[in-house]
């Protein structure tokens, strides 16, 4: 990231000096398309990369809560005081609660969570 936009400002500043001692022309010279052209890969490149990024962290959310899901869900089974088989997998009366904790992974922020938890 910090190299892309240090290779940013590197070729803005290198088009400003091409541009300046350049001989004036009446249209864009090559060498100020190329550095146009070489300018906007770097800029798209940056949109992709931040898309990229932001899709990674979309991900990452998401895992985070499938797991919170799955510990609410498991501090339910505790708080009830639910059994569980051998594996320490619930029994078949504690899976009856699975509606509950799958309702709370709706809830991105831990107050909302515990506002529902707190109701009967």
């Amino acid at each position: 990231m910090a190299l892309l936009i240090t290779l940013f400002l590197v070729l803005i500043n290198i088009f400003n000096n091409i541009t300046t001692n350049s001989p004036k022309a009446e249209g864009l010279t090559a060498i100020e398309i190329w550095m146009l052209a070489c300018i906007l890969f770097v800029f798209g490149t940056h949109l992709l990369y931040k898309k990229q990024n932001r899709l990674i962290l979309e991900f990452e959310m998401l895992f985070i809560l499938q797991i919170t899901g799955a510990l609410i869900e498991y501090a339910l089974i505790l708080f009830k005081k639910q059994k569980v088989n051998k594996y320490g997998m619930p029994s078949q009366s504690a899976l009856a609660h699975r509606a509950s904790a799958a309702s709370l992974r709706k809830y991105s922020n831990p107050q909302q969570i515990l506002k529902h938890v707190k109701k009967p």
